[in-house]
């Protein structure tokens, strides 16, 4: 019978989970839980400013929030889609603040 392991599976998906500390400098900006290298934040400020300035995205962001608006105040028929339209917006909102922590 083989044994099984007590070491936890990382999930890969967690390495890019993006969190914010406080440091001695200021703000710290963390890949799953461990702060960026200068070099992983400059690539991410790099890639952050190109995806901001192309078309794909502000069509993707006022696509999603006038799909959740549209949501919240005109296809609700209970509090659940309500709940639906406000998860769009926040999770936009989740971007964006991400987008600005990179500007």
């Amino acid at each position: 019978m083989p044994r099984k392991s007590t070491t936890p599976i990382p999930d890969p998906k967690m390495d890019y989970v993006m969190t914010t500390g406080k440091g001695m400098k200021g703000k710290v900006i963390k890949l799953n839980g461990k702060p960026v290298t200068p070099d992983q934040l400059n690539q991410l400020k790099g890639e952050a400013f190109q995806f901001r300035t192309m078309l794909l995205y502000q069509v993707l962001i006022e696509t999603l929030k006038w799909e959740g608006r549209e949501v919240i105040f005109n296809k609700a028929q209970d509090f659940q889609d309500v709940l639906n339209g406000k998860t769009i917006l926040h999770t936009i909102g989740t971007q964006e603040n991400i987008m600005k922590l990179l500007e």
